[in-house]
């Protein structure tokens, strides 16, 4: 058994994060840019311009590229549901819960693994991190559970965040790309947990191919018999808190068993900058003024140059890869899900969660519950 070292803790409450837009860049390359264009005499920069908006064209087909997995561990069991359990609720005794989640925090351990595994430049859907934690917080000093504090606490332990801050090797601080093979003594880290204390809930019903909520449109891939498979939007689905359904008796019923992975697909900013590229050179190429056609030019910014480049290597790639047939079976379906992620990482982004909900009998409609505060 690997020794497991206690942990130098700075921990809150609770957990929020927050992100910011990047503003378009003006950079040196894209002036540079600008100025070769500028520079060329306006039939060669029409002609030029009709290249690079056939291959934009090009480009944004593929920036409709999805990956999805469809790997499913089910309970492998189906049984008639001929009594309801009880409607969603949450436990929601704040003061209670952040006694605990204190306790979870000053009793927390790690475990370091020693494996190739992990890289932090590689994705990996089912990779094994650097560093693994658990809580001694509901034993005893001689290992017996405390089953109150285990149970009460049970239902946050996968909504408790470890942000990582620092690493420690013999007393010394030690960034984590020079660890190795080094088995460090302790991390600084900000533990966090999200917890909710008010709901709302919306339907979908068997027949449904789509389903609205507030700002949302959740896919309804497929909905047979008792397994649902939803494309949630990864903003609301970080907000779901639970799923029940109702079988053809209306009884309500719990899951039995569930699975998510995030879809792959081209980042939304970077088709957003595919299509602004092409409009600006659209406009140049209808402009017949040459003074004005190569002004519209200064729109150009880095984040335009970026998305092109990007996705023309990705593009490649793809392309390469479709052709390689052994390779593809070789890689199988989460290898090629590991491959593309990480081939793509200067393009992709998740906007969907793949989401499979298992229940144990027929599906007449399910309800969803989500987490307003």
């Amino acid at each position: 058994m690997k020794l497991k070292y206690l942990f130098v803790i700075l921990f809150t409450s609770l957990f929020f994060g927050a992100c910011t837009k990047p503003k378009a860049q003006q950079t040196v390359e894209a002036k540079q840019y600008i100025a070769s264009l500028k520079a060329m005499k306006y039939d060669e920069l029409n002609t030029k311009l009709k290249q690079d908006t056939a291959l934009l064209n090009k480009l944004i087909k593929t920036a409709t590229f999805t990956l999805q997995l469809t790997s499913h561990f089910s309970s492998g069991e189906k049984s008639k549901v001929d009594k309801a359990v009880a409607e969603f609720e949450i436990y929601n005794d704040q003061t209670q819960i952040t006694e605990l989640f204190n306790d979870y925090c000053k009793r927390l351990l790690f475990e370091q693994n020693f494996s190739d595994s992990y890289a932090n430049s590689t994705f990996s859907l089912y990779g094994q991190d650097m560093f693994t934690y658990e809580s001694r917080f509901s034993l005893t000093d001689d290992n017996h559970i405390l089953e109150k504090k285990d149970s009460l606490f049970k239902p946050f332990k996968n909504s408790v965040v470890t942000n990582e801050k620092a690493y420690f090797f013999r007393g010394k601080k030690i960034a984590k790309a020079n660890i190795g093979l080094k088995r460090i003594d302790s991390i600084q880290a900000e533990i966090g947990l999200k917890f909710p204390i008010a709901f709302e809930k919306f339907a979908i019903d068997k027949t449904a191919k789509s389903e609205n909520y507030k700002d949302y449109t959740i896919e309804v891939e497929s909905l047979k018999e008792n397994i649902a498979q939803l494309k949630i939007p990864m903003a609301l689905y970080s907000e779901i808190i639970g799923y029940q359904a109702f079988n053809n008796k209306n009884f309500r019923m719990n899951t039995s068993a569930m699975s998510a992975t995030p879809m792959l697909a081209i980042d939304k900013k970077v088709s957003e900058s595919l299509a602004e590229l092409l409009a600006i050179f659209t406009d140049v190429l209808n402009e017949k003024d040459e003074k004005s056609g190569k002004e519209k030019l200064d729109q150009i910014n880095q984040n335009h140059l970026y998305a092109k480049d990007n996705m023309a290597e990705f593009d490649a790639y793809v392309n390469k890869l479709s052709k390689n047939k052994e390779k593809l079976k070789e890689l199988g379906d989460v290898g090629l899900y590991n491959e593309i992620a990480n081939a793509g990482k200067k393009v992709i982004g998740v906007q969907t969660q793949f989401a499979i909900v298992e229940f144990p009998d027929d599906i007449k409609s399910i309800d969803v519950f989500v987490a307003t505060k």
